[in-house]
């Protein structure tokens, strides 16, 4: 008979907890490959302000990279800022012995622009949310 675990919730985890989950899942990894996953990285634009008005963050996992958020704000978008933070994050990637890269994003978002870039789809998930889909996009890196 199993024993009852006490096992908490946070709605909004602190870092303490995230770490402790991503140090946990390393550990566990590291027994089955050479080296650790899941390196965050990031890249971002400021306004004049000093606000960020675009950025792009993700993760350098083995071979793979996973852009996680990517946003340009609208009186940026069509100026080449996107396309700048994307190659940036991609150099890195590669120059970091990354061979593939993968995303998604809505039907409300750049899908037209992921594959403009060379993005191949390769699932989707319908109704996410409710009257869009989620697309799944990966790219091979080519090493210059």
């Amino acid at each position: 008979m199993s024993q009852k675990v006490e096992i908490e919730f946070a709605a909004s985890p602190s870092s303490e907890v995230l770490d402790a989950l991503s140090k946990g899942l390393t550990d566990h990894s590291l027994g089955h490959v050479e080296k650790p996953g899941f390196s965050s990285v990031a890249w971002f634009h400021r306004d004049p302000e000093g606000n960020i008005d675009a950025g792009i963050n993700g993760f350098l996992n083995w071979n793979w990279a996973n852009v996680y958020n990517f946003w340009v704000a609208e009186p940026l978008r069509g100026q080449g800022v996107g396309k700048q933070l994307l190659s940036a994050f991609e150099e890195h990637a590669i120059a970091h012995g990354c061979d593939h890269i993968h995303l998604d994003t809505f039907t409300f978002q750049a899908p037209d622009l992921y594959e403009a870039w060379g993005y191949e789809q390769f699932a989707t998930l319908e109704n996410y949310p409710e009257g869009h889909a989620r697309h799944f996009y990966r790219k091979k890196l080519c090493r210059t």
